[in-house]
């Protein structure tokens, strides 16, 4: 409890191990609350983000509802502008990521726009470290790359292609290229 109480009286601190192993086993009453006593099939958490998927909108508005009561029962606060019920076809990003429902019924996951974002900037900061020599290109290549290998196991063909583009005009080489 040292540790958890070392963060202050509100929330863990981002990055303890005891702030991680916490989070997991705080919510896991709620976890077992959904799937046995709700039956919800398709439901999933990782850390403090979760998701469960309905037939209806009557069905997750009934779910949401009990759920937000065990949440405030437990002391976990929920943020009003990341707690919806979307439809399927709209698409809702989870861990980063854009899920969507094709008319097909395929599923699609995309990297979110702010994933993309975020990494078009941090190449830019990077360009501006390199150049005041403050980072080397073996960093830089290293960081890009393991972004570019996180987000190549999504539907992102067109935003790695886009990114490697710009990497090669700040840095004058290809990132596949081992400097």
């Amino acid at each position: 409890m040292q540790f958890i109480y070392a963060f202050g009286e509100t929330g863990l601190g981002l990055g303890s191990e005891a702030s991680q192993i916490s989070a997991v086993v705080y919510s896991s009453a709620n976890d077992h609350h959904v799937k046995e006593v709700l039956r919800c099939k398709y439901y999933g958490r990782y850390m403090d983000d979760s998701y469960f998927i309905c037939e209806s909108k009557e069905h997750a508005e009934a779910i949401l509802a009990v759920m937000l009561g065990k949440y405030a029962e437990t002391g976990i606060q929920t943020s009003p502008k990341k707690t919806n019920i979307v439809k399927l076809t709209r698409g809702f990003t989870f861990l980063k990521t854009h899920f969507s429902l094709t008319e097909t019924g395929r599923i699609v996951a995309r990297p979110s726009r702010e994933s993309a974002a975020r990494q078009r900037r941090k190449l830019k900061k990077f360009k501006k470290f390199a150049d005041a020599g403050q980072m080397g290109m073996a960093e830089i290549r290293n960081s890009y790359m393991s972004w570019r290998g996180y987000i190549a196991h999504l539907n992102s063909r067109r935003t790695v292609h886009n990114m490697d583009r710009l990497y090669i005009q700040l840095f004058g080489v290809s990132p596949l290229i081992k400097p």
